[in-house]
């Protein structure tokens, strides 16, 4: 899937935004977004009202969840703290967008034809702009039980065993837990990584073989299935649905800004 649509910049009265809840998902960031996101706020000095805006989102019946808007200037800074290549492609494609944008020709009001043209022109990007986003909505609908499934899962107490919480998260345990070695959370033996344990998103027991030997093995705690939740779910390969898996996200082969 491009970045154009899963990171649209919006035009407001001139002014370039961006939503921070999507920045956070194209970032794959390995934690919650409310505490990321105003920690990032803090580390750049950000002013209310000049490089973000709070708004609430709309109530499915509970307490409407607190959103974000960025300046582009600001969603740039944020990409870059992450330190990753999926940050840097961020930056380079709000840098390129920007440019466009800014480069678009105003209208011609004195010549009917060429102001049909750019209408036109206008409302067929319009139009792809609209169906790549209903996709993209209709995408977030699917991910929606994942999303509250681990939610729910940050309120739980004890741990469980990773097959298990990714049973949680309806993700197919097998190719999850590959990921997570993939990801760098676990070692090649399925044993996390310390500083995953001293983060509180794991724990490692010793229990018994079933032939009277002890030997070690990783459980996921509510804290680290909200984490690879987070990251996961939108990852529709790791679905337990063998028809989601198959519909894999598009790479991003070119970064292009709206016309």
């Amino acid at each position: 899937m491009s970045l154009e649509v899963m990171l649209p910049i919006e035009d407001r009265s001139g002014q370039l935004w961006v939503n921070a809840r999507m920045l956070h998902t194209a970032l794959e960031v390995g934690r919650d977004f409310s505490n990321w996101i105003r920690s990032r706020l803090e580390e750049v000095d950000a002013v209310e009202g000049e490089d973000f805006s709070p708004i609430l989102a709309e109530s499915t019946g509970g307490r409407p969840a607190r959103e974000y808007l960025l300046s582009l200037d600001t969603a740039k800074e944020v990409a870059m703290m992450e330190r990753n290549e999926i940050g840097k492609q961020i930056r380079r494609y709000f840098i390129e967008a920007e440019k466009k944008l800014r480069e678009r020709p105003a209208l011609d009001m004195s010549d009917p034809l060429v102001l049909a043209q750019q209408f036109i022109a206008a409302e067929t990007e319009r139009r792809k702009l609209a169906e790549e986003n209903k996709t993209l909505e209709n995408k977030i609908v699917e991910d929606a039980p994942k999303v509250l499934a681990w939610e729910q899962a940050k309120n739980l107490s004890g741990h469980f065993g990773l097959s298990e919480g990714m049973k949680i998260l309806s993700l197919a345990p097998k190719i999850a837990i590959a990921e997570m070695r993939g990801d760098g959370y676990l070692m090649d033996n399925n044993l996390p990584y310390q500083k995953y344990i001293e983060q509180g998103l794991f724990v490692v027991k010793e229990v018994d073989d079933g032939r009277g030997f002890a030997r070690r093995q990783a459980r996921i705690t509510p804290k680290g299935i909200g984490v690879i939740g987070e990251r996961y779910c939108n990852r529709p390969h790791l679905s337990q649905n063998p028809k989601i898996r198959k519909q894999r996200l598009q790479p991003t082969t070119a970064i292009q800004a709206s016309a």
